[in-house]
């Protein structure tokens, strides 16, 4: 996909950006949380997390590079696939979803 920011932003996601290690992110609303996505395509993502507020969610996509295990801040879910294919649901913190 040529125009993927543009693609995403049309599908809802806020603040898309391509990471350091190639994969597309962005943060999305959800019913009581703000999702930071990760490995972002056409058909949807690899992994994500929740965020109880949409302004720790962008911080948290701006400071991170898409490397390590987790992003910054002060996430309390992550679903998905992890960076090496495997599957991943965990809370952290209290459990607010």
């Amino acid at each position: 996909m040529t125009d993927m920011p543009n693609f995403l932003r049309e599908q809802g996601y806020i603040h898309p950006i391509q990471l350091s290690t190639g994969e597309w992110a962005g943060v999305v609303k959800m019913l009581f949380t703000y999702d930071l996505c990760v490995g972002l395509n056409e058909t949807g993502y690899r992994c994500r997390w929740s965020y109880p507020a949409l302004s720790l969610a962008l911080l948290a996509i701006e400071l991170w590079d898409g490397h390590g295990d987790d992003p910054p801040g002060d996430w309390v879910k992550q679903k998905g696939t992890d960076s090496h294919g495997n599957g991943v649901d965990r809370n952290k913190g209290d459990p607010l979803v």
